[in-house]
C-alpha cells in the first residue's frame, strides 16, 4: 500500500478551524471541505467532498430541487431546507417587484444604487412618499402553502439619519427604525396559504410611521420555517426561487448524516398535521389540536382521545384511489399518552385483505399482518415514526387508519376495553407510492409533491479533477431501503452509453464501467443494510478494475475500455435512480488504486469517527 495515502497530515492546519472538529480517519479536517485533497488518509485525492461537515455545499456542485423539502437539523427537529421564495432578491427595482399607493406617490426604485452588505454595488435605492394619502408601498406576491414564514430584508438610509419604514407580511407588519448602518429586519408569521404579500411601505398607522423615506434595500428573503423565529443565511435569487440542499442529522444522537438525496414523492394525505380537521373521520374518538410539542419543535401535535367502548376507535384520512400492483407506504409520528397501543392499517379490498401493523409505543415493538412490512424508529422525546408498507392487489379506494387498540397483539376489530378517555399523540401523517418512507412532506388542503434532489458537477468543475483514463471513487453513504436498485454515484457523458460509478441493487453494492453502450465491468459486493452507513469503492483503468465494500474486495476485471465522461451525478444516475438516502463523503483519485488500497480505504474501522473541539470543551465519539 502506498505510503502517500497517509501523508500530508499537515493539511489539518489549513482553513479556518485549526484542529477543530477533526472527524477522525474518514472525516478529515473542517478546513478541507471545499478544497482539493482530503484529510488523512485521503491526502492525494484530486477531489474530496465532506458532506458531514454541513453547509455550505461545495461551490463546484450544482444543486437543484423544484420544491420545498424537510430535513432533521442539528438540534434533532424537523425543519424546512434553506429556501428563498422571493425573486430578484438583490434587484428589487425589477419585476415581479412593483409599487402602488393610495393617495400618495408610487415608490421609485433604482437598482445598483449603493454598496450592499456584501461589499458589492448591488443595493437598491427605494424612495417612498405617501404624502397626504394612506400608503405608499413596494411589493412582491408569493404563492405560498399554509405554513409559518420568515420575511427578511437588509435596510439602511440612503444619505444618513433615521427613517421609520414598515415591513409587512400578509396583513401583519412591524415598524423598522432604519439607520445609516445596515441592519437585517425580519417578521415571522403563520399564513393560511395562497398569495402572500411581502411589502416595504409607509402607512398612516404602523408599520412605517414616517410619511416619506429614502433608503437602500438588499437581500430580500422569505422562507418557510417550523420552530425558528429568525431568518437563516441569506441566499440570492434572480428569476426563480431557491430551494437548497439538505444536510440531515440523526434526531436522537444529533450526529450528521450527510447530504440527503431523495427521489420525487407525493404525500396524498391532506391536513397531515391537523387530524382535528373534518378531512379526518373520527370513530369513537375526539381530537384535541395542538396538544403537545411535535418532532418539529412547535406545539402542533394532536391528542387522540378514546370516547367509547367499541370495536373501532380511530381517525382515518379521506380515501385515495390505489393502483393495482403499486406499493404504498403509510408513515406517521406517534407518542404514547395514557394509551400505548396503536394500530395503523389500510382496511381495503385493494390489499386483498385487511392489512395492519400494531405498535407498542412504550417499548417500541411491532407486529404486522403477513402481507405488510413495518418498521419503527425513535425520533426523540418519546416520539417514534412508524413506516408501514403494503402492496395494492386491486384498484380501489384506499384510506389510512390510525386506531387505538388494547395490546400489541390485537387484530383490527377487537373491542376496546377499559380505555375510554385515554389518549395518544399523532403528527405528520403521510402516504406515498413507494416501498419505503421518505422525509416528511407537510400538507394542508391538497396533496403535496416534493421534487427530487439533483446534485451534479459539470464543465471544468468536473474536468479539473477527473482523469479520463484511470480513476478511483470512494464513497460513504447509506440508503433508506435495500429493496430497490439505486445509484450511489455516476460519472457519465449524460447518456447511458458511457458511465463509471457505483450502484446498489438490493443489498449488493456494484461498481461498473459502461463504454460505447457495452458493459465493461460489473462487480458486486454484499451485504449492506437499510439506514446503515457503508464505505464503497470502484476503481478502473484499461483492462484493470475492481469494486470494494467495507474492506471486502471483488475478484477484479481484466477486460475494460474507459469512455470519455464530462459530468458527475451525486446520489443518482443522470437525474434518475436516486439513492434515497445520504451521501456522506466522496473521495476521488485520478489513478487506479491497488486492491490493497481499496480494501484499506473501505475498511469498517474508518466509519467510526472521533470529533474534538478544544474551543467548546466538547467531544463526540461514534458514527
Amino acid at each position: 500500500m502506498s505510503s502517500s495515502l497517509y501523508s500530508g497530515v499537515s493539511g489539518l492546519a489549513l482553513g479556518t478551524g485549526l484542529y477543530k472538529n477533526v472527524s477522525g480517519l474518514w472525516g478529515g479536517a473542517s478546513g478541507l471541505i471545499d478544497g482539493f485533497g482530503g484529510g488523512d488518509p485521503f491526502s492525494g485525492a484530486s477531489l474530496y467532498l465532506n458532506f458531514l461537515a454541513g453547509a455550505p455545499l461545495d461551490s463546484r456542485i450544482t444543486f437543484t430541487r423544484g420544491s420545498n423539502a424537510t430535513l432533521v437539523d442539528s438540534t434533532g427537529k424537523i425543519v424546512y431546507a434553506p429556501a428563498n421564495l422571493l425573486l430578484q432578491s438583490q434587484t428589487i427595482a425589477t419585476a415581479p417587484w412593483s409599487g402602488d399607493t393610495s393617495g400618495g406617490s408610487v415608490p421609485t426604485a433604482t437598482n445598483n444604487a449603493g454598496i450592499a452588505p456584501d461589499g458589492t454595488n448591488t443595493a437598491t435605492r427605494l424612495q417612498i412618499n405617501r404624502g397626504a394619502g394612506t400608503f405608499s408601498r413596494w411589493n412582491q406576491s408569493v404563492v405560498s402553502a399554509a405554513a409559518t414564514y420568515v420575511y427578511s430584508i437588509y435596510m439602511k438610509t440612503f444619505s444618513g439619519g433615521t427613517s421609520n419604514v414598515g415591513l409587512r407580511l400578509d396583513t401583519t407588519g412591524i415598524n423598522c427604525v432604519v439607520t445609516e448602518t445596515w441592519q437585517r429586519f425580519s417578521i415571522t408569521l403563520a399564513v393560511s396559504g395562497g398569495t402572500t404579500l411581502c411589502q416595504i411601505l409607509s402607512f398612516t398607522s404602523i408599520p412605517g410611521t414616517d410619511v416619506s423615506a429614502d433608503i437602500l434595500v438588499w437581500g430580500a428573503q422569505i422562507e418557510p420555517v417550523t420552530y425558528q423565529t429568525t431568518p437563516s443565511t441569506y441566499v440570492a435569487t434572480v428569476a426563480s426561487a431557491y430551494y437548497g440542499p439538505r444536510f440531515d442529522y440523526d434526531p436522537v444522537t444529533l450526529a450528521p448524516k450527510g447530504l440527503l438525496i431523495e427521489e420525487q414523492r407525493t404525500n396524498v394525505v391532506t391536513y397531515s398535521e391537523q387530524l382535528d380537521n373534518v378531512a379526518w373521520t373520527k370513530a369513537a374518538v375526539t381530537v384535541t389540536a395542538n396538544a403537545t410539542t411535535s418532532p418539529d419543535g412547535t406545539v402542533n401535535a394532536d391528542a387522540i382521545y378514546q370516547t367509547a367502548v367499541t370495536s373501532l376507535q380511530a381517525v382515518n384520512s379521506a380515501a385515495f384511489v390505489a393502483t393495482s400492483g403499486v406499493t404504498y407506504t403509510l408513515s406517521v409520528y406517534l407518542k404514547a399518552g395514557t394509551s400505548r397501543f396503536v394500530q395503523v392499517t389500510f382496511p381495503s379490498t385493494a390489499m386483498g385483505a385487511t392489512q395492519y401493523a400494531n405498535i407498542d409505543l412504550t417499548v417500541v415493538t411491532v407486529t404486522a399482518s403477513a402481507a405488510s412490512t413495518v418498521s419503527v424508529a425513535s425520533v426523540g422525546n418519546g416520539w417514534v415514526r412508524v413506516n408501514y408498507t403494503v402492496a395494492a392487489t386491486a384498484p380501489s379506494n384506499l384510506s389510512p387508519f390510525i386506531i387505538a387498540i388494547n395490546s400489541g397483539s390485537d387484530a383490527r376489530g377487537a373491542t376496546i376495553t377499559g380505555n375510554v378517555a385515554n389518549f395518544f399523540y399523532a403528527y405528520g401523517a403521510q402516504v406515498e407510492a413507494g416501498a419505503f418512507a421518505t422525509s416528511y412532506i407537510p400538507t394542508v388542503a391538497s396533496q403535496v409533491t416534493r421534487s427530487a434532489d439533483v446534485a451534479t458537477m459539470t464543465g471544468t468543475n468536473f474536468s479539473s479533477w477527473y482523469n479520463q483514463t484511470a480513476g478511483t471513487f470512494i464513497v460513504a453513504a447509506d440508503s433508506y431501503t435495500v429493496s430497490t436498485t439505486d445509484f450511489v454515484l455516476t460519472a457519465s457523458d449524460g447518456t447511458a452509453n458511457n458511465r463509471f460509478g457505483l450502484y446498489r441493487s438490493s443489498s449488493n453494492i456494484g461498481g461498473y464501467v459502461v463504454t460505447g453502450g457495452v458493459t465493461q465491468m460489473d462487480l458486486t459486493r454484499t451485504p449492506v443494510s437499510a439506514n446503515t452507513p457503508y464505505l464503497a469503492a470502484v476503481a478502473a483503468t484499461l483492462n484493470d478494475g475492481n469494486t470494494a465494500l467495507n474492506g471486502s474486495v471483488a475478484a477484479g476485471d481484466t477486460s475494460i475500455t474507459m469512455g470519455t465522461l464530462d459530468r458527475l451525478s451525486i446520489g443518482a444516475n443522470n437525474g434518475a435512480g436516486f439513492i434515497s438516502g445520504h451521501i456522506r463523503q466522496i473521495a476521488y483519485y485520478n489513478t487506479r488504486l491497488t486492491n490493497a488500497q481499496l480494501q484499506t480505504l473501505t475498511a469498517p474501522s474508518l466509519v467510526t469517527t472521533l470529533s474534538m473541539s478544544f474551543t467548546n470543551q466538547a467531544y463526540t465519539v461514534g458514527v
